[in-house]
């Protein structure tokens, strides 16, 4: 089979085909996700929060399909079958270059706390913060490195994963907080009625 008859019958496969039988790759490939989020923290990594996303299932299946070529067992039809997922890894992975932040976000998009769990830190859209285990309180602490001066913003999780959703939680409240301080943004809950 040659290259443009390979990618040909991929870009059908996945444009087509497939997408009729299985659905969207961004739903399916969620869904996969989940499952391999659940799967791994219960098999592997009990104590390391790691999010599994949906380019991920697809340079996943990739490896999947690359397993079958080294194992000898593989037909033409593992090499479109990279080629699709490796076509569909690009554009999940890729979602939101050249298009404004605006449309990402009225899409759905969010992007994912990253969590290193060798320094410590946390990050989510551009901001840091630094945590550690307390023994004492049983649980992860940690506070926001480059928040404004005098502003102090603290989060906490029994976990990792709950830190990490306690820390994108006090981002999106800070980033509200400081809107309205800087008086961008009119403080809905404080207006008082005639």
């Amino acid at each position: 089979m040659k290259r443009d008859e390979c990618l040909d019958r991929a870009m059908k496969s996945v444009c087509g085909g497939r997408e009729l039988d299985y659905g969207s790759p961004e739903n399916n490939f969620a869904v996969i996700a989940q499952l391999w989020d659940v799967y791994f923290q219960a098999k592997c990594m009990s104590d390391v929060y790691v999010e599994i996303d949906s380019d991920d299932v697809a340079n996943m299946m990739v490896l999947f399909k690359l397993g079958r070529v080294i194992s000898g067992t593989a037909t033409s039809d593992s090499y479109v079958d990279m080629a699709g997922y490796a076509a569909c890894a690009c554009e999940l992975a890729t979602y939101g270059e050249n298009q404004p932040e605006k449309s990402a976000k009225e899409a759905g998009y969010q992007p994912h706390p990253i969590i290193d769990p060798i320094d410590h830190t946390i990050q989510y859209k551009g901001w840091t913060g630094v945590y550690d285990y307390s023994k004492e309180d049983t649980m992860y602490v940690g506070k926001l490195l480059s928040a404004k001066a005098g502003d102090c913003v603290h989060f906490h999780g029994s976990t990792l994963k709950e830190l990490a959703e306690h820390f994108v939680s006090a981002i999106e409240e800070y980033l509200e907080a400081r809107e309205i301080l800087d008086g961008k943004k009119k403080d809905v809950n404080n207006v008082v009625s005639d």
